[in-house]
């Protein structure tokens, strides 16, 4: 699955001024499960002791901050996740630490957590 990259403004109110726009990295992918909502609510649930965190059964939103976001999805038996990042690497790294943090939740699945890496 390839990335989209997008073209966002730095800050809320800026879309007229395209000088202040920059690019983020825009990285999902989906992953089938019967249990798409418990995870999403399990990895939204450890990560709202440090970060912001908004979630119902099904979706859920985390800010890591300095652009850094993971939103989920949860329906028809799949688990949507979207990272959003402001550099290839530091999406690639954000996209293994939530991966990995999926892996030890749903331990009892054999789940596909294979992506591609972003380009760009």
């Amino acid at each position: 699955m390839q990335p989209l990259w997008l073209r966002t403004p730095l800050h809320d109110g800026e879309a007229a001024n395209c000088a202040n726009w920059r690019r983020q990295c825009l990285f999902r992918w989906p992953i089938r499960t019967e249990r798409a909502s418990r995870y999403l609510q399990q990895l939204c649930k450890h990560w709202s002791h440090g970060y912001t965190v908004k979630f119902d059964n099904f979706e859920g939103h985390i800010d890591f901050g300095k652009g850094q976001k993971v939103d989920m999805t949860a329906e028809n038996k799949v688990l949507t996740m979207t990272v959003t990042n402001v550099s290839r690497e530091t999406t690639i790294e954000l996209a293994g630490v939530v991966t990995e943090h999926l892996k030890r939740f749903a331990f009892r699945e054999d789940l596909d957590l294979s992506w591609s890496e972003p380009v760009g």
